[in-house]
């Protein structure tokens, strides 16, 4: 997470944000050897925001009225997964789709 994120998107109406479940990480590196695995798995989740911290960490303190969740990883993770990210995060939470269309005066799903 960035701190300079943060600021850019200080009162945004929409933030877009990517997301990984952490348990797909450990899924993904489980089978793997530990010299590969581990290294895999730290890469993911240092370079990917978890369901747990893009609410809490990214979009609440951003004061974002809107997050919406887009690459989300994995792709099939079930919807219930993805709304977790609403924990400590006061605005409203979007789970992006293919084709999503948002913008001022749109009514959302």
């Amino acid at each position: 997470m960035s701190a300079n994120l943060i600021d850019l998107a200080r009162g945004c109406d929409y933030l877009v944000h990517e997301v990984i479940d952490p348990q797909f990480a450990e899924k993904l590196t489980a089978g793997l050897p530990p010299e590969i695995g581990g290294p895999l798995k730290q890469h993911l989740l240092q370079s990917h925001t978890t369901i747990e911290q893009v609410g809490r960490d990214v979009a609440d303190p951003a004061g974002a009225k809107n997050l919406v969740l887009s690459h989300l990883v994995p792709s099939n993770n079930s919807v219930h997964g993805w709304r977790q990210a609403r924990k400590g995060y006061s605005g409203k939470l979007i789970i992006g789709e293919d084709l999503m269309q948002l913008g001022p005066g749109t009514k959302q799903r």
